[in-house]
């Protein structure tokens, strides 16, 4: 998802270090997940966080279940950078697949995006509502649960795109129609800029110089919230 440029600088000691660590942390042993209800996140880089799987979110979301609900719940990370909602919408079946008793979707970054040569978004608004639409049905005809994430504020993205308007602007739409949708069909959802507001977070150390990607401590405070809307929504009631 590259929708606001960033000069990026690599030091080639420390990426060095990073590349050391990183594997260090895969050859740590992995608790078993036979027999946990499965929550599929299913999004694009939002959801798919980051390169190392040790600073994911959706990885610090199964450490804070695995301490309030031992042994209940297998959290799988099926974000992919650069989905749109079409994209997202054909890969319904392979999650269906793994067998999920809840599926968190987190959509839309990508729809919203005008390329450099182009005068429309990538997904059109009718498009976005018709895939959202397509998606929430599938889960639902296959008795899958699901909750819909309200994605967190982007006004820090404020560079001009194609169409010669703000990321942020070009956004809006396709949150409001994200919010309209749940509020009409009672899905529930992860309402971030709510928690972000309620919980105070300071948006410079959440999110990268980009102002839509998540920084690593952004990804903890990201995994924090999420928790406390799937307690405030009551999706985790079934293994209390």
């Amino acid at each position: 998802m590259q929708h606001c440029r960033v000069k990026t600088i690599l030091f080639p000691s420390l990426f060095g270090l990073v590349v050391l660590i990183g594997a260090g942390v895969m050859f740590f042993k992995q608790p078993d997940m036979t027999g946990r209800k499965r929550i599929v996140c299913l999004g694009d880089s939002i959801t798919w966080g980051s390169r190392l799987a040790y600073f994911r979110w959706t990885t610090h979301l199964q450490k804070k279940l695995n301490q309030k609900h031992p042994m209940q719940w297998h959290v799988i990370n099926a974000g992919i950078n650069g989905n749109t909602s079409g994209m997202i919408r054909d890969r319904v079946s392979n999650v269906l697949a793994l067998d999920p008793t809840l599926v968190i979707l987190q959509m839309g970054f990508n729809d919203a995006h005008v390329p450099e040569t182009a005068e429309q978004s990538r997904v059109t608004l009718d498009d976005f509502s018709k895939h959202l639409a397509g998606i929430v049905s599938a889960f639902e005809d296959a008795g899958v649960g699901i909750a819909i994430v309200i994605n967190h504020p982007v006004d820090r993205c404020n560079i001009k795109q194609g169409n010669g308007v703000a990321y942020a602007q070009n956004y809006a739409p396709y949150q409001a129609t994200l919010r309209s949708f749940c509020k009409r069909k009672q899905i529930p959802i992860i309402d971030m800029p709510r928690l972000l507001e309620q919980h105070q977070v300071d948006m410079t150390s959440f999110l990268r110089e980009d102002g839509l990607h998540l920084t690593h401590q952004g990804n903890r405070i990201y995994a924090q919230l999420m928790e406390t809307a799937l307690q405030e929504q009551g999706l985790l009631r079934t293994q209390q």
